[in-house]
């Protein structure tokens, strides 16, 4: 009777067993490093300059920043042209494919 050697190949591991009789091998999946600094994620940050965990919590910083402006409008610190330049008119946002967390680019005139 022949020997038969197999070669198996996984393809989550992109790796090659050794020839031998072993039908079987074990392979640590590779944990890669995403997600935990603002240079890591699936893609870059918005001229926001943070991530969110929903799609909510910009909508509400959003607002935040307009409140801002519009408060130092209200109160004469700055004219209604600098509130019309600073504070954005809206946003555009999208989420990073690795951890789900959100950012985006406000929009100004």
């Amino acid at each position: 009777a022949k020997k038969y050697y197999v070669r198996i190949r996984t393809y989550k591991g992109k790796k090659y067993s050794k020839w031998s009789k072993k039908k079987n091998i074990i392979i640590k999946p590779n944990k890669e490093n995403h997600c935990t600094n603002n240079n890591n994620h699936s893609i870059k940050c918005g001229n926001m300059e943070k991530w969110f965990s929903s799609r909510d919590e910009i909508d509400k910083y959003w607002v935040e920043i307009d409140n801002y402006y519009f408060k130092q409008y209200q109160t004469g610190k700055i004219t209604y042209e600098e509130y019309c330049k600073k504070s954005p008119y809206g946003y555009e946002s999208w989420s990073c494919s690795y951890c789900g967390k959100w950012t985006g680019n406000f929009k100004y005139d």
